[in-house]
C-alpha cells in the first residue's frame, strides 16, 4: 500500500514537471470589476402632468407622507443657529422650512404630486413668528420674533405633515 502511495506521488510530480516544461500555464482569474448602476426611480404613472410652477392635480395614491422640517437657519451678528433636528428657531434668526411629499419614504417628484399645497402656521402667542413666502410654494421662511412655540402644517394630496418648533433667545 505504501508503495502505491509513493508511486502516485512520484507520477503526480512527474506530470507537473512535464506540464511546466511544455509551457502550459494555469489560467489566471479575470480581474475584479466593480459595476455601479445608477437608476432613476419614477414614482407614479408618467403622464402629461404639469411641470413645477404650473397648476396641477395630484395623481391618486401619489403621496402617503409629507415631511415638514427646517433645512437651514440664518442668524445675524454671528449668532450660531442650532442644528435642524433641534426644531428651534432663535429670536432674530430666519429658518427655512420645507414640505417634502413622500411615498413609502421616497421623495415624490412635483410632476406626480402636483403643485398644490395648503400651509397653516399656528403660534402660541402673537408676535412669536413672522412667516414669508419665497418663490417655491413648498418652502416658507420663518423669523423668530419672541419666545414661544409654533406649528407648521402642510397638506399635499390630502396628506398633512406637521412641524412643531420652539422660538427662544
Amino acid at each position: 500500500m505504501l508503495k502505491r502511495i509513493l508511486a502516485a506521488m512520484v507520477l503526480t510530480g512527474l506530470a507537473a514537471l512535464f506540464l511546466s516544461c511544455r509551457g502550459v500555464v494555469p489560467p489566471t482569474p479575470p480581474p475584479t470589476v466593480v459595476v455601479q448602476q445608477n437608476q432613476q426611480v419614477i414614482i407614479g404613472v408618467p403622464s402629461p402632468a404639469p411641470s413645477p410652477g404650473q397648476a396641477g392635480a395630484c395623481q391618486p395614491g401619489a403621496v402617503d407622507e409629507v415631511r415638514v422640517g427646517i433645512f437651514g437657519q440664518v442668524c445675524p451678528n454671528g449668532k450660531t443657529p442650532p442644528n435642524n433636528a433641534a426644531r428651534t428657531i432663535l429670536i432674530g434668526c430666519t429658518a427655512a422650512i420645507t414640505a417634502t411629499p413622500k411615498l413609502q419614504g421616497v421623495e415624490v417628484k412635483a410632476e406626480v404630486h402636483g403643485t398644490a399645497i395648503d400651509w397653516n402656521v399656528f403660534a402660541s402667542a402673537p408676535g412669536v413668528l413672522e412667516v414669508q413666502i419665497p418663490p417655491n410654494n413648498f418652502n416658507r421662511d420663518a423669523k423668530g420674533l419672541g419666545s414661544g412655540t409654533g406649528q407648521f402644517s402642510a397638506k399635499v394630496c390630502g396628506i398633512t405633515g406637521l412641524l412643531d418648533v420652539t422660538v427662544q433667545p
